[in-house]
C-alpha cells in the first residue's frame, strides 16, 4: 500500500464565490463564462493542530450562444494554501486502467476502499441548434501515486450516455507564489459526438482509521494566520479561450478555542 502526505500550505483554499473573479474575465471566451464556489466544512478550526475537514466544490459553465453549448473546459488547476493538509497513509489506492469503461456500482466494487469523495455533473450534447442535457455521477478515488506523489481520480458515469470518463488529477508543489504549498491539476479529455460539461459539484469527504488504530481523514486542516483567512486559487482553460483565466478568493476561519 502507498503512503504519502503533503501539506497543502499556511492556508487551505477553501470557499467562496469565483463568480466575479472568473465570469469577469470570461466574457470573450466563446461567450462562456466559467462561475463557481466552495466551502470547508468546519470553518473552526484549530489554530496548531491539523483536524478533519471536507471539501464541496462548484464549477459552471455560463454561456448566452444561441445553441446552449458552453466552451469546453480543457483542464482546472486548484492551487491551495498552505493551512491544510492530504494524508492517504493507510488508504487504498486505485488504478484508473480498472475503472475504464464501469458503471459507478462496477467502480465502488473495484475500487470502493480508495473512495474519498461523491458528486454530480451535467453534460450537454448538441442537438439541433440546441442541446441535451443528460446527469452523470462523478466519484472520486485516492490514485495510484505519480513521482511519489498522491493523484485524485474523478470516475464520470451517464448511464443516459452509457459514457464513462475517467479524469487523472495529480497533485505538485505550487508555482502561484509563496502563499501557496499545493496544486490540484485535473486534464479533461473531449467527450465523444461534441458533448461538454456544463456543470460539476464535488464533495470530498473520508476519514478511516489505520492499522495501528489511529484515526485519518484524506483532508484536514488549521485556522493558523495571523489574519485567520483561507485562500485559494482556481485557474480553469476553456478549448478556444487563448489564456488562463484566473480567480483568487478567500474566506475568513475561527480558531477553536
Amino acid at each position: 500500500m502507498q503512503r504519502a502526505e503533503l501539506r497543502w500550505g499556511r492556508r487551505l483554499g477553501v470557499a467562496v464565490a469565483l463568480i466575479g473573479a472568473l465570469s469577469i474575465v470570461a466574457t470573450a471566451a466563446a461567450h462562456t463564462s466559467p462561475i463557481g464556489a466552495g466551502s470547508i466544512s468546519p470553518s473552526t478550526l484549530p489554530k496548531k493542530r491539523f483536524a478533519p475537514v471536507s471539501l464541496q466544490m462548484l464549477v459552471k459553465l455560463v454561456t448566452d450562444d444561441a445553441d446552449g453549448i458552453p466552451a469546453a473546459l480543457t483542464n482546472l488547476k486548484l492551487d491551495f494554501d498552505d493551512d491544510g493538509k492530504i494524508t492517504t497513509a493507510g488508504l487504498s489506492t486505485c488504478d484508473p486502467a480498472q475503472l475504464e469503461n464501469t458503471t459507478t456500482a462496477a467502480a465502488l466494487g473495484l475500487c470502493g476502499p480508495a473512495e474519498v469523495g461523491t458528486g454530480l455533473a451535467e453534460v450537454r450534447v448538441p442537438l439541433s441548434g440546441s442541446y441535451q442535457q443528460y446527469p452523470a455521477t462523478l466519484t472520486a478515488f485516492n490514485g495510484l501515486p505519480q513521482g511519489g506523489k498522491p493523484t485524485l481520480l474523478v470516475h464520470a458515469r451517464s448511464d443516459d450516455l452509457g459514457v464513462t470518463q475517467v479524469l487523472v488529477g495529480t497533485i505538485r508543489d505550487s508555482r502561484a507564489g509563496k502563499d501557496f504549498g499545493k496544486a490540484l491539476n485535473i486534464p479533461f479529455p473531449p467527450l465523444p459526438a461534441g458533448a461538454v460539461v456544463s456543470s460539476f459539484e464535488m464533495t470530498i469527504d473520508r476519514t478511516w482509521t489505520t492499522g495501528g488504530g489511529t484515526p485519518a481523514s484524506y483532508l484536514s486542516a488549521r485556522c493558523h494566520d495571523r489574519n485567520r483567512t483561507l485562500n485559494v486559487k482556481g485557474t480553469p482553460m476553456l478549448a478556444g479561450f487563448p489564456r488562463n483565466l484566473v480567480g483568487e478568493f478567500s474566506q475568513r476561519c475561527r480558531v477553536k478555542r
